[in-house]
């Protein structure tokens, strides 16, 4: 009805009637069997026997309903857990160990002899022939017509008369290239030469290999007094500034490059100062002084800034080496002209023995097979050779030389002992006899004759006392004099040898 206990008794409670106690909840029962009313006949249903809304049953009668309450679920069993099994693999494969397979011997292929390739019989311009017919074969007999024309065949006509072959019977058997007849060349007759087969095919012959080849052997020249082969002739390679058809200037850059580094060098000299005043060499061309106390700081300034603008000029090489001789000339020549000559012939072989020597070595070195270059060379060693040798009052400069060096004590052995080495070098230059393609060290006698000054001066100004107090008191004399000279006999050497170089190279 959907009632509970407590609801029933809270109503009985209301009423006045006795409640019964609580008793004790009990599992459910199953309910008492309905018959005839929908809803039972049992006197305990509350409703029952109740003549009034409020009506009640008697206390005695009255069975509290079942509790509907469902029992409580069993408490959660968490299943087992059971420990991870991989999943097994159903297939094994079978694992075999490898076996080689047998080995067997080699068996080298079967040689075969060589059948060479069958070749047909070349055909030739000749008429048809008819078919091939053996020498054995049946002739076709003819009467005897003709009595001139015996029967080659050997046929006999009817009754053992003689009588003669067809014509062509006897061509056939004798002529045919094709068949057997006598002389046949591809048939089985005597004197044939491919064989005595009757079936009027070609045979092979048999392989005959060829001979081992020789080496060949070039067949000799022999002149029928036509053409003569004549040598190539190769040029020397220490020649090839000399060949006309080939011009080369050995000169072009070792001359320009020259001119560049020994013209800022006559500068640099310009540059440095007379003395710690200090005092420059323009003081000394603008001051009051005579011409010629200014004329060589003049000529160190003007033929250093010349050097350098003819090199930078676009020339030849001879116009070039021209100019050069030109500008070292005029500074050479300008000094001794004012001082009215050097005095004696000794200072002029002094002077000009460097401005011979030194182009006649570098042209030496160039051109290895001209004879001017060993006579200048020869007459600068002569001039040398001049200057120790001829008696100087009675006693020989070369014995007073020597005997310098073996008295002097100490430093002093070597300033006559450097005076003796630049003798025995200027004699070595002599080397330029050789023959070619040797060069004589022409080029390295060259520049040391060339940086010779400077190797005298540097050697005084080391071996004396007070080194750096000659250095800051001049300068110039102390450091830079030695330019002026080494510049000169470099620039005129290359530019006289420039200038000479050009006429062996259009010779």
């Amino acid at each position: 009805m959907g009632y509970s206990a407590n609801q029933v008794r809270e109503q009985l409670a209301a009423q006045g009637a006795a409640v019964p106690p609580a008793s004790p909840r009990h599992p459910p029962t199953a309910p008492p069997p309905m018959s005839g009313h929908p809803m039972g006949s049992s006197p305990a249903h509350p409703m029952a026997g109740s003549s009034g809304p409020n009506a009640s049953p008697p206390a005695s009668s009255f069975q509290p309903p079942a509790s509907s309450f469902p029992p409580p679920a069993p408490a959660y069993q968490p299943p087992p857990q059971q420990a991870y099994q991989p999943p097994q693999q159903a297939y094994q494969p079978p694992q075999q160990a490898y076996q080689p397979p047998p080995q067997q011997a080699y068996q080298p292929p079967p040689q075969q002899a060589y059948q060479p390739p069958q070749q047909a019989y070349p055909q030739s311009s000749a008429p048809a022939f008819p078919p091939p017919v053996a020498a054995s074969a049946a002739t076709m007999f003819v009467p005897n017509q003709a009595p001139n024309r015996p029967d080659l065949s050997g046929a006999s006509g009817p009754n053992g008369q003689p009588g003669v072959a067809h014509p062509m019977a006897a061509t056939m058997a004798i002529s045919s290239p094709m068949g057997g007849g006598m002389g046949s060349p591809m048939g089985g007759g005597m004197g044939s030469p491919m064989g005595s087969s009757s079936s009027g095919y070609p045979q092979p012959a048999p392989y005959v290999p060829p001979p081992p080849s020789s080496p060949y052997q070039p067949a000799p020249f022999v002149s029928s007094g036509g053409y003569q082969p004549q040598p190539v002739p190769q040029s020397p390679p220490y020649l090839a500034s000399q060949t006309a058809d080939r011009p080369i200037d050995p000169y072009r850059d070792g001359l320009r490059l020259v001119l560049f580094a020994f013209g800022i060098l006559l500068l640099g000299a310009f540059c440095t100062p007379l003395s710690s005043a200090p005092t420059f060499h323009w003081d000394a061309i603008l001051g009051a002084g005579p011409v010629a106390a200014k004329l060589p700081s003049l000529l160190l300034a003007v033929t250093g800034a010349l050097a350098i603008i003819i090199a930078s000029t676009p020339l030849a090489s001879p116009s070039r080496g021209l100019l050069a001789v030109m500008i070292v000339l005029i500074g050479v020549a300008t000094p001794i002209a004012i001082a009215k000559g050097v005095g004696g012939w000794r200072n002029i072989v002094e002077l000009v023995l460097p401005f011979v020597l030194v182009p006649g070595l570098l042209l030496r070195q160039e051109y290895r097979e001209e004879l001017l270059p060993r006579l200048l060379v020869t007459l600068g060693v002569l001039a040398t050779l001049a200057l120790w040798l001829v008696p100087i009052g009675g006693a020989l400069p070369l014995v007073a030389m020597v005997k310098a060096v073996v008295d002097a004590a100490g430093t002093a052995k070597v300033a006559p002992l450097l005076e003796l080495v630049h003798m025995v070098l200027i004699v070595l230059t002599l080397l330029v006899w050789l023959p070619a393609p040797a060069s004589g060290g022409a080029k390295l006698f060259a520049w040391i004759l060339i940086f010779w000054p400077a190797v005298l001066h540097f050697q005084g100004l080391l071996l004396s006392d007070n080194v750096a107090e000659l250095i800051k008191q001049t300068p110039f004399t102390s450091a830079m004099v030695w330019a002026m000279p080494v510049a000169y006999v470099a620039i005129f050497g290359y530019g006289l040898a420039a200038l000479l170089g050009k006429r062996y190279e259009s010779a």
